[in-house]
């Protein structure tokens, strides 16, 4: 009596400890957002006061990637159109690039909100609220995309969308390039969609 009692320790301690380093090998082989992502996030929410932003990621559509058909379509007829050879600057190894850093990223769904240099208050974990605030809300509420990088980290993408009421919102992506200095500057915005 007392060797099984002895063995089922042993048992219950061998299956904690398998247990344990399985849990630790399926949580460590999902990706993270390097640090470079949230300072691309963080600057693009700099200075921003009245908003809310989901850490839950929305998935980077590969249809988005059709940047020289999109900035050809989705910006006719705007004014303001940055002067910018976007045929060159979206090549066919800079888009293979971009893919690449999809499929890295396709594991992470939220943000670490520790990383984001936003208030607290607008951060939102989990929506909490009812369906009438969200029809009405009293803030805009962005979802994000991973960002996604090519050019050895100098160009990234972000798709962002905001929702802010009944057929009130939009999703668009901005591209931006890194400065000499090592800063995110914003370069121009392929609008998405609209309500």
């Amino acid at each position: 009596m007392l060797t099984a009692i002895v063995s089922s320790k042993y048992m219950v301690k061998l299956f904690i400890i398998i247990f344990g380093f399985l849990f630790t090998e399926i949580a460590y082989s999902q990706k993270v957002l390097p640090i470079e992502a949230y300072n691309l996030i963080n600057y693009q929410f700099d200075g921003k006061i009245d908003f809310k932003i989901d850490v839950n990621l929305v998935t980077f559509k590969n249809e988005y990637l059709n940047i020289s058909e999109l900035f050809d379509s989705k910006l006719e007829g705007y004014i303001g159109i940055p002067l910018i050879d976007i045929d060159s600057l979206f090549n066919e190894e800079t888009i293979h690039d971009l893919r690449i850093n999809i499929r890295e990223l396709a594991t992470v769904t939220k943000l670490d909100k520790s990383k984001l240099k936003i208030r607290r208050q607008n951060i939102m974990i989990k929506d909490k609220r009812t369906e009438s605030e969200k029809l009405f809300p009293k803030q805009k509420t962005y979802r994000i995309c991973p960002p996604i990088f090519a050019r050895n980290g100098q160009l990234a993408l972000l798709y962002i969308e905001n929702h802010c009421g009944i057929e009130c919102g939009g999703g668009q992506i901005n591209i931006y390039s890194k400065s000499a200095e090592g800063d995110w500057k914003y370069v121009f915005t392929i609008p998405m969609w609209v309500s």
